[in-house]
This record gives C-alpha cells, structure tokens and sequence, in this order.
C-alpha cells in the first residue's frame, strides 16, 4: 500500500515543522498559519495545528539496498 497524503494533527507546530524542516532535511511545499506540508517520497505529509495532543508512530521505509547511505545521512 502507498500511502498518498496524510494528514495528522499536533500541538507543538513551531517545533515539527522545524523537525521536519531542519533536522530531516524535508523540503517545506506548503506554509499556512495553521498547517504546513512536506513532500516525503510520494506521500504528501501535513500537520495541521491543534489544541489536543495527538500521539502517532510511524516510519520511513529506508530500502536495503540502501540502508548505509542512509545511516551515515544520519550521522552527519
């Protein structure tokens, strides 16, 4: 299953987006007062702010072929 677009919902915006943004590396596509989408593979990932906090796991699929670029990525 390839997931397209997914929405999920946090309290702590400010600090996701600069997750997202600056300790990942994620391109930012889209920044709204409330909200802000980062392109991740072929799925679009958006956080929309909200008052709750929201808990979800989740992973990035890193292929085997590829696993020790991605660990030194990582690293540095």
């Amino acid at each position: 299953m390839e997931l397209r677009e997914l929405i999920l919902f946090t309290d702590k915006l400010d600090k996701e987006k600069e997750f997202y943004a600056k300790v990942l590396g994620f391109e930012i596509e889209e920044s709204l007062s409330g909200s802000f989408t980062v392109q991740v593979g072929k799925t679009r990932l958006t956080f929309n702010n909200s008052k709750e906090d929201y808990k979800y796991h989740y992973c990035f699929l890193i292929p085997a072929n590829q696993l020790d670029e991605a660990i030194k990525w990582l690293e540095s």
